[in-house]
């Protein structure tokens, strides 16, 4: 991810937030928009994660939640490579320690 990218990732996750609410699909829907790669279904399931999970607050941060399902798209393993338990699966975790 370039600068600009990420930089324009931040504006957009701020604005949607602002104008919009639902934590984890301003972010879904910031990275979305910054890598050009819609996809509906994504968006729609980030949607009980805002607010630490049905807005009660108490569990992990929706912007956090919609951030790992971004990454795990681009990064995660695939379906069919369900029986690789040290493949993509723990690339994908190191990746997202370092948002942690």
């Amino acid at each position: 991810m370039t600068n600009d990218t990420a930089e324009k990732a931040y504006q957009l996750g701020k604005k949607y937030e602002h104008d919009f609410g639902g934590c984890s699909q301003c972010v879904v829907a910031a990275l979305q928009d910054a890598f050009d790669m819609q996809n509906g279904d994504v968006f729609k399931a980030a949607t009980g994660l805002a607010a630490g999970g049905g807005a009660c607050i108490d569990g992990n941060c929706g912007a956090y939640s919609g951030a790992i399902m971004m990454l795990s798209l681009l990064l995660g393993r695939q379906r069919n490579d369900i029986e690789d338990k040290a493949g993509a699966m723990f690339k994908n975790f190191t990746l997202v320690s370092k948002l942690h």
